[in-house]
């Protein structure tokens, strides 16, 4: 009998000591139907959701973009909007809020975070507000630059950003010229010494057979003169 009731304070010991871990540290107890009862803490931020998740501000990205355009060809350029929260937390709020730009040239938004961008004919540069705004509480801007130039075909127009000290380094790009002169006075000069005699003679040859008709054959209006030195 002794022995039975010490076998039962141990069992009945066991048991105390599991119910307590299990209501101390959260441990699952399977009832006899299979189901689980877990020890939850109804003050969690599941319940009642964070109260330090306030938003606190707005912005938006692109915040001073220059962007470059061909001439006649109408483009597209998406934006986005960030909300900062007072947790610390920072989410993408684009298709909440509303867009607008103060610039009717510069195109629309119509409804959604990307600006379209008619075709513009001139060179220039062309600046606009944007604005996006959020539950009618918060409102922010960004400036845009929209630069418009030749950027296609054989006769393009240059326009370079130098931002104040480049990391990158100078801008570079290629530039092909040739010259259009109409009317020009010419004038050859030779040395006419003794030991230029061969010289002289295979030059006047160049001259008169392919220097000056090839000239005249470019340039309607050419003058030219011819004198020596010793």
């Amino acid at each position: 009998m002794n022995v039975f009731r010490l076998f039962m304070i141990v069992t009945l010991g066991f048991l105390l000591s599991l119910y307590s871990m299990a209501g101390c540290e959260g441990i699952n107890l399977a009832s006899p139907d299979g189901d689980t009862d877990t020890d939850t803490d109804t003050d969690s931020d599941s319940d009642t959701g964070n109260p330090d998740h306030i938003l606190e501000g707005i912005a938006i990205e692109p915040a001073n973009f220059i962007f470059e355009m061909d001439l006649d060809t109408p483009a597209t350029l998406a934006y986005q909007c960030i909300g900062y929260f007072a947790d610390g937390v920072n989410e993408d709020i684009t298709d909440q809020v509303t867009w607008d730009i103060d610039n009717a040239t510069l195109g629309d938004f119509g409804g959604d975070p990307t600006l379209d961008i008619p075709a513009i004919t001139s060179v220039g540069a062309h600046m606009g507000i944007i604005s996006a705004t959020y539950s009618g509480d918060f409102q922010t801007h960004a400036q845009l630059t929209v630069v418009t130039y030749q950027m296609t075909g054989p006769n393009k127009d240059f326009f370079f950003q130098l931002p104040y000290e480049d990391q990158n380094g100078p801008k570079e790009k290629p530039l092909d010229f040739s010259t259009d002169v109409q009317a020009a006075d010419i004038f050859f000069a030779m040395d006419t010494t003794g030991s230029m005699t061969s010289t002289i003679s295979g030059l006047q040859s160049s001259l008169s057979g392919t220097i000056i008709p090839g000239i005249q054959a470019q340039m309607a209006s050419a003058w030219f003169g011819v004198g020596g030195y010793k």
